[in-house]
């Protein structure tokens, strides 16, 4: 299934090269003149299914980031459902007693 889905998406790749290719912007354009009158009929791609070899790609170690806290804990939460009011209560004083305020 994936190499048939695989033979699917290189054709299209191909046919969208072949399009842009043989496009009326590169075909009469002044900054492709060494293309005049050369139009695309096919283009040959090669796939190469070797294994990838492991690359390491970047990460932050986010595990050590640490962001000085700025909230204050000095608005006022007014909800008319008593469960919610009273946990966003509890959430704001939890950040007055970090903050100190």
């Amino acid at each position: 299934m994936s190499a048939a889905l695989n033979k699917l998406d290189m054709d299209n790749i191909i046919n969208i090269i072949k399009s842009i290719l043989n496009s009326p912007m590169i075909l009469e354009s002044k900054n492709f003149c060494e293309c005049d009158g050369i139009i695309i009929k096919d283009v040959i791609c090669f796939v190469d299914h070797k294994p990838k070899k492991k690359t390491m790609l970047y990460s932050s170690n986010s595990a050590e980031t640490t962001y000085q806290e700025r909230a204050s804990g000095n608005i006022k939460a007014d909800m008319k459902d008593e469960k919610l009011q009273e946990l966003a209560d509890t959430i704001l004083e939890i950040i007055r007693a970090k903050n100190g305020s």
